[in-house]
């Protein structure tokens, strides 16, 4: 899949609007196109219904991720890149592999707000890369 020029500078611009976007859109989803939001919600098939009828394509972007390990790197292992989220939520069994550095932990909840719906998570950082499909990768990422 080819990504836009315009994908990448929508991106750019999401990325330094970030403190004007989390203090409009708080807690919500949001589709840019030409450095605006056209759409946003809390419900994510909603937004991008709006986005759709608008005729604005919606793009899902999905690769690789390797993290720092003592050794090296870990194999690879998918994932959906979600370039709006604050918080990347990582298998256990991978994160255990990694090297990491905790830094709180941290009660998650889901949907539901329910107390016997959720984890129990570690806060840390880790080094990764990620890799697309034609072998391309980004610098050493410090999550």
């Amino acid at each position: 899949m080819n990504v836009s020029k315009e994908f990448w500078e929508d991106l750019k611009w999401g990325e330094s609007s970030h403190t004007m976007l989390l203090n409009t859109y708080r807690d919500q989803w949001v589709a840019i196109n030409n450095k605006e939001v056209v759409a946003a919600g809390t419900n994510l098939q909603k937004v991008e219904k709006e986005a759709k009828k608008n005729s604005y394509e919606l793009i899902r972007l999905k690769g690789v991720i390797q993290l720092k390990t003592s050794n090296g790197w870990t194999k690879p292992y998918p994932a959906i890149i979600d370039t709006g989220a604050h918080t990347s939520v990582i298998p256990l069994s991978i994160w255990k592999q990694s090297t990491h550095e905790k830094v709180g932990k941290y009660k998650m909840f889901g949907i539901s707000k329910k107390e016997d719906c959720f984890l129990n998570v570690d806060i840390g950082k880790i080094t990764c890369i990620l890799v697309d499909e034609k072998a391309n990768q980004t610098e050493e990422l410090v999550c």
